[in-house]
This record gives C-alpha cells, structure tokens and sequence, in this order.
C-alpha cells in the first residue's frame, strides 16, 4: 500500500530523501518497500495522508471493516501524531464509498484527525481513460479484452477544479 508524504521543512526534505533511499536500496528498481518503523524514524518534518485506494487504511478497512481500519490509523497516528496526519475522503461513484466515508471521517474524529477531500487521480481529465488503461494492461500484463477489474470502473478519478471538489462534495 501506499502513504503520500508531504514535505513541511528543510528536514522533512531529507527525512524523505533518507527514507526513499532506505526502502529502495534493499530492494530490485520499482520495488521499494517502506516498513511502519522506516517511517517512524523519517517521520520529523512529514505530514502524511491515508493513502487512498491504494493506502493502508482502505486496506485495512476491506480487509476487516472498521476495527481493521481503526488499527491502521492507530498505527499512523502513533508514527505521525494527528497534527502530522489527514484521512484522506473520496467521491468515485463506487458502491460503498459513502459508508467507507461515514467510518473515517468517523475514525477520524474518534482519533483527532483532519480529513481531506481528495480525488486520489490517475488522469489529468476524464479524456485520458483509453491511455491510462492501456497503461494498466501493460504493467498488469494482460489485453484490455481480458483487463476486467484492473482497470478503473469510470473516470471519476481525475483531477478537479476546486469549483469541481466543492460541487462534488456539496451534495
């Protein structure tokens, strides 16, 4: 899974260079692996998001619902503090999205988290679908005749407009 950091300070700029350096080395190109204790000793100067899709918390909510998220973002909280840390909120037009963002923004509160509307974007503009899906079927190894369920269901995950967020998120 996968934890966005953002860089706050001079140090956060290191702290990140020394992780991405440490998860990498030990590891084949394109197989970098951070560990949670990798992270807690890089953390100085970071402020980290949930991860999306892809992040540990909507891992380990599919995983094992509520209490397997709450453990994820206990975990984070314990590394990043909640003054270094946002549960990250997606509307994609998926089935269960809704009651996924009703338990974190729920956890989050629980926890004393910020939340941030995020798309989690794979294109720039709903346009450019037929390109990243060929992308996918590429890395996946497959034809998009057979894809299935490794391409994206629709295009809803592409940048927005802050006029474009506040719309979404207003209804």
């Amino acid at each position: 899974s996968r934890v966005p950091l953002l860089v706050e300070t001079a140090q956060g700029w290191s702290n990140l260079c020394r992780l991405l350096a440490s998860a990498a080395l030990p590891h084949r190109k394109g197989e970098g692996r951070a560990s949670w204790a990798l992270l807690a000793t890089h953390r100085e100067g970071l402020t980290a998001l949930s991860g999306g899709v892809e992040g540990p918390l909507v891992r380990g909510w599919v995983r094992g619902g509520e209490m397997a998220a709450q453990e994820v973002l206990h975990r984070l909280v314990d590394i990043f503090t909640p003054a270094h840390l946002a549960v990250e909120l997606h509307r994609h037009g998926r089935r269960g999205e809704e009651a996924r963002n009703a338990t974190f923004l729920g956890l989050a509160r629980r926890f004393g988290v910020p939340v941030v509307a995020t798309q989690d974007a794979l294109l720039a503009s709903p346009a450019d679908g037929p390109v990243a899906d060929v992308f996918t079927c590429l890395r996946e190894g497959c034809t998009l005749d057979t894809a299935g369920r490794r391409v994206e269901v629709n295009r809803a995950r592409c940048l927005r407009s802050p006029a474009e967020m506040a719309r979404l998120w207003a209804a």
